[in-house]
């Protein structure tokens, strides 16, 4: 592997690791919606707030995973000539 090819694939990282911290985060922030208006109590609030979380984050991190493995950039100079016309293979 050269170092363009590290580089695009540090570049496809780069844009899933988000992925996992935004879902945490909004099911965080749903989570403590709900349970203000359920009224629940704090300590059973804080423990519904952290299994959510921690599930949301074990899925965002499958599903980066998912994204990352089917996330494919074509190289098309393999297709084309110096001139930029169509090489037949």
């Amino acid at each position: 592997m050269n170092y363009n090819q590290a580089v695009q694939i540090e570049r496809r990282k780069r844009k899933t690791k988000f992925i996992p911290p935004i879902m945490m985060l909004t099911a965080g922030l749903i989570t403590s919606i709900i349970c203000l208006v359920m009224g629940y109590e704090l300590l059973k609030s804080l423990l519904i707030l952290f299994f959510s979380m921690l599930i949301f984050a074990i899925l965002g991190t499958v599903i980066k995973s998912i994204v990352e493995h089917f996330r494919t950039e074509m190289d098309y100079s393999d297709f084309f000539d110096e001139d930029g016309e169509i090489v037949e293979k």
